[in-house]
C-alpha cells in the first residue's frame, strides 16, 4: 500500500511550484465561495479529493474544501488571508470554524508569522480569539 503524502508536503510543494501568494490566494478564493479546481483539491485534500470531486461529502461546495483551504494556512501564510480566516470563524459548519481557530492559534504563536487578526463586527479581539475566559 502506498502511503499518501502529508498535507504539509503537498501544500509546501505547491507553494514552491506556484508561489506562496498564489496558493494563499487560491485558498482565500475557496473560502469566499469559489469552487476549487481539481488540481487544487488534490493538493489540499490528497486521497480524499476524489470523494469531493465525485460530489460526495457536499462536493466542491461542501465544507471539506473550506476546511482544507484553512488547513493550508498552517503551512503557507500571507497577511492577505487574515480576513478570510476571521470570516471562517462564523462558517455554518463546525469543522471550518474549528480549523479557523486552529490557524489563528498556531499563527498567533509564531512571532515571525504573527497576524494582526481583526475581530469581526467590532467584537473585542480577546472575545474573538476566545481569550476572555474568567
Amino acid at each position: 500500500m502506498v502511503q499518501e503524502s502529508t498535507p504539509r508536503h503537498r501544500v509546501t510543494a505547491a507553494a514552491e511550484r506556484d508561489g506562496t501568494l498564489a496558493v494563499v490566494r487560491k485558498c482565500v478564493e475557496v473560502l469566499a465561495g469559489t469552487r476549487a479546481d481539481a488540481d487544487l483539491l488534490w493538493v489540499l485534500g490528497g486521497n480524499a479529493a476524489p470523494g469531493v470531486l465525485a460530489d460526495r461529502w457536499g462536493g466542491r461546495d461542501g465544507y471539506w474544501p473550506r476546511t482544507w483551504a484553512l488547513r493550508a494556512f498552517l503551512y503557507v501564510w500571507d497577511p492577505e488571508a487574515e480576513p478570510a480566516v476571521v470570516a471562517a470563524c462564523s462558517d455554518e459548519h463546525w469543522r471550518v470554524r474549528e480549523m479557523a481557530a486552529k490557524v489563528m492559534a498556531v499563527s498567533y504563536g509564531r512571532p515571525s508569522r504573527r497576524p494582526t487578526f481583526t475581530a469581526p463586527h467590532n467584537m473585542p479581539k480577546k472575545t474573538a480569539m476566545g481569550l476572555n475566559k474568567k
